[in-house]
């Protein structure tokens, strides 16, 4: 990716992510604008973006087997 800092990416899709004016899905155009980057540079940047919002919970309650309808 480029020169842009990542705070800086990371802070301007936060604002749009609370301003709820857009689909984030669509969100690496407007990072790309913003930033004066191609398509495709916008999109990682919103690729990174999603990874790092994204958190392993554990589900407790719930059986390991696959399949078989049993929650305990």
């Amino acid at each position: 990716m480029s020169t842009v800092k990542q705070e800086e990416v990371y802070a301007y899709l936060e604002n749009l992510r609370k301003e709820g004016s857009i689909n984030m899905w669509g969100a690496g155009s407007f990072v790309a604008q913003e930033f004066n980057l191609t398509q495709e540079e916008g999109k990682a940047w919103l690729t990174e973006w999603i990874k790092s919002k994204t958190v392993s919970v554990p589900v407790s309650g719930v059986s390991s087997k696959a399949g078989s309808g049993d929650v305990q």
